[in-house]
C-alpha cells in the first residue's frame, strides 16, 4: 500500500506492508487524541476509498461492572 504523509509542509510517500499499517493507524489516532477501546480486537480492511481501522468488542470481552459508594462525601480538593 502507498502511503502519503504530510510532515512540516512536506509530503512524504512510502509503501508499508499491511503487517505495518495497523501500528501505523493505531499511532496516529494516539497522537490526534481519537479514543480507541483497549479490549477491541483491532484490525485494518483495505477498500477502494483506502484503509478502515475496524474495531471489534465482543459482548463477552467487557469487564464486569462494579458499583462503588463513596464512604463519605468528599469536596473537590479531596479528590
Amino acid at each position: 500500500l502507498d502511503v502519503e504523509v504530510e510532515q512540516s509542509g512536506r509530503r512524504l510517500g512510502r509503501q508499508v506492508l499491511s503487517s505495518e499499517l495497523l501500528p501505523l493507524i493505531i499511532a496516529y489516532c494516539i497522537g490526534a487524541r481519537i479514543g480507541l477501546p483497549a479490549n477491541a480486537e483491532k484490525s485494518v480492511l483495505i477498500t477502494t476509498g483506502g484503509a478502515v481501522l475496524d474495531c471489534v468488542i465482543g459482548h463477552g470481552s467487557l469487564p464486569p461492572y462494579r458499583r462503588t459508594r463513596a464512604q463519605a462525601a468528599r469536596l473537590m480538593g479531596e479528590w
